[in-house]
């Protein structure tokens, strides 16, 4: 998967620049502990009325993990995890001023997971000087189940007992704190989850339909 150029808009100035040198996104196919691989991408930007803006990177690809991943709305049990290490060079020049300079950015590291049906990661974390800057999880929970489930009601009947009416058979509960660990896994009452023996606080309630819909639910016990 390789960026061959982007567009951008610089002070009000539309503009759009082809890389000189492609930058290699992902090697495909990846698998776990291939080879790390190495990419080098280039481009220069001349934008009128202000001067040139380039960028110089170098991307190392591996994928260092596999296994399963939970997040907040769902479980993957086989995924990839792929590490992106990203090394960015930004140069400036200004014409109005006759003058340039290079400067070198925070080195960057991505962690991704990638799943073999869904078309973007799962879940993506980004680090820059070895602080998380950014998390982001992919929420599979379309508008429609929602308006299918529009009854979806959860009532706390007694404290710390809660139960699940909706116009679907349900077949499994799965209850995750909002770190994204399993608690409980609840097949056999498959309308009532117990919370009677867990602190008190907020709780991600997952709920898989019949027809393997998964509706997630917050709730506080």
């Amino acid at each position: 998967l390789e960026i061959t150029g982007f567009g951008a808009n610089v002070y009000g100035i539309p503009a759009s620049v082809k890389y000189d040198t492609i930058d290699q996104q992902y090697p495909f196919l990846m698998s776990y502990n291939m080879p790390t691989h190495n990419s080098v991408g280039y481009y220069l930007l001349t934008v009128p009325t202000f001067g040139t803006y380039g960028q110089w990177i170098r991307r190392s690809v591996e994928v260092d993990g596999w296994g399963s991943l939970v997040t907040p709305n769902y479980t993957y049990s086989d995924v990839l995890r792929v590490k992106t290490t990203l090394e960015q060079r930004d140069t400036v020049y200004v014409d109005q001023f006759s003058f340039g300079q290079a400067f070198d950015r925070p080195t960057e590291t991505h962690y991704e997971w990638f799943t073999n049906t869904d078309k973007v990661p799962v879940m993506s974390v980004t680090l820059q000087a070895g602080q998380i800057t950014n998390v982001k999880y992919l929420a599979p929970i379309a508008a429609s189940i929602d308006e299918v489930v529009s009854d979806l009601t959860i009532i706390q009947i007694e404290e710390g007992l809660f139960t699940i009416t909706t116009n679907q058979n349900i077949q499994q509960l799965v209850l995750m704190d909002l770190g994204g660990k399993q608690i409980k896994n609840n097949s056999a009452n498959k309308n009532i989850i117990d919370l009677k023996n867990q602190p008190k606080g907020v709780y991600i309630l997952q709920i898989v339909t019949e027809d393997n819909e998964i509706i997630s639910r917050k709730i506080i016990r």
